[in-house]
């Protein structure tokens, strides 16, 4: 028998198309349904994370990790039900005790880390990345998005370019099923830059959007820095650079803030390996294509690197931990769109441009 359904939002992780679909609880399991899916998880090894808070939660599976579901609200009556048959996934008391646990087990890995810097820490920094659940991320990265503001620059006070930019994010996010949601940050700063916090904090500072020549540039950019925290490129990236520090001061805030402003500079200056650049220039383009957006951006602005650098970096680029901007240019190659392909029309494009002048 079958309880009603209520909606949600699926990523099977084959694909990055995220699908409305009806939820519904049938027997032993949880059965996902509609636009053209038709999965059942059973109750036993579902795993519930509330951490958006109101009532959100994101649930998966065991055993397949790249399928997530987003549900906004539960029925209270179903919720009710999934409480007596899925406690180790519902239960309040269950889920803090969980997350003490591994706040412990964060820090032996942190001290494993320590242990192994001379010989382990590139090799076990991926791995530990993909053991931090998605609410641990999203914590961790709201520590360190507060102590930006001390490190590379203030929020700009603009709320039209913020939701501008937020709008582009959302675009992307539609596809790319990160695990939480992603927030665009535009700040004020001497330099030009992007990166990307844990948890999916997206930063780009006003000089970028300066030397950025169009929103097909801007949202290659964005899609890139996405796909850093979707690869969990971002949380290796921390691990590898500060090791006991990630999970000891921005998990659990013991160090206080001058430990997450240190981590906030180093989110801040990452330098990620080739197989990572490259990795993220591909999955970027594909969360635009699948965003059907356009996605000649990225090679426009590799080519402007590209002819900025010349030869010296085609010179340093066998000890370079980046492949050429020449060369990513050219695997990024694609057609223009038209506007139909653009997350902002000329006129929104002009407002952020103006927003982020130099006052």
């Amino acid at each position: 028998m079958s309880e009603a359904g209520f909606e949600g939002s699926f990523v099977d992780g084959k694909s990055p198309v995220r699908r409305t679909v009806i939820v519904s609880l049938d027997g032993p399991d949880l059965h996902i349904f509609g636009n053209g899916a038709d999965v059942r998880w059973p109750l036993k090894k579902i795993r519930a994370d509330d951490s958006p808070g109101q009532g959100e939660y994101f649930i998966s599976v065991r055993g397949d990790h790249d399928a997530r579901l987003n549900v906004k609200r539960i029925p209270v009556e179903v919720m009710a039900v999934l409480a007596h048959k899925a406690p180790h996934a519902f239960h309040k008391r269950r889920l803090q005790r969980q997350g003490a646990i591994l706040i412990v087990g964060l820090a032996a890995g942190a001290a494993l880390l320590v242990a192994a810097a001379f010989f382990g820490v590139p090799r076990l920094a991926k791995p530990l990345a993909d053991l931090v659940p998605a609410a641990v991320e999203a914590r961790m990265g709201q520590g360190i998005l507060a102590q930006v503001d001390q490190t590379i620059g203030a929020p700009l006070d603009n709320a039209p370019a913020q939701a501008q930019l937020q709008h582009v994010v959302s675009r992307i996010d539609s596809v790319a099923h990160a695990g939480f949601p992603l927030r665009a940050h535009l700040i004020e700063s001497e330099i030009a830059n992007a990166f990307a916090l844990p948890g999916g904090n997206v930063i780009v500072t006003c000089p970028l959007i300066q030397e950025l020549q169009s929103p097909a540039e801007l949202q290659a950019v964005l899609a890139h820095e996405i796909a850093h925290v979707t690869k969990r490129h971002v949380m290796a990236g921390l691990i590898r650079a500060v090791g006991a520090q990630i999970s000891l001061a921005a998990l659990t805030g013991a160090g206080g803030g001058q430990a997450l402003v240190s981590i906030a500079n180093q989110a801040a200056q990452m330098s990620y390996t080739r197989e990572d650049e490259a990795e993220a220039d591909r999955a970027g383009i594909a969360y635009l294509e699948a965003a059907k957006l356009d996605a000649s951006g990225l090679a426009t602005f590799f080519d402007r690197m590209a002819a900025e650098k010349g030869k010296d970096e085609e010179r340093g680029a066998f000890m370079s931990s980046h492949p050429t901007s020449k060369a990513r240019a050219e695997a990024a190659r694609r057609r223009p769109m038209g506007a139909e392909g653009q997350s902002l029309n000329s006129e929104e494009w002009a407002m952020l441009k103006t927003a982020c002048a130099p006052k």
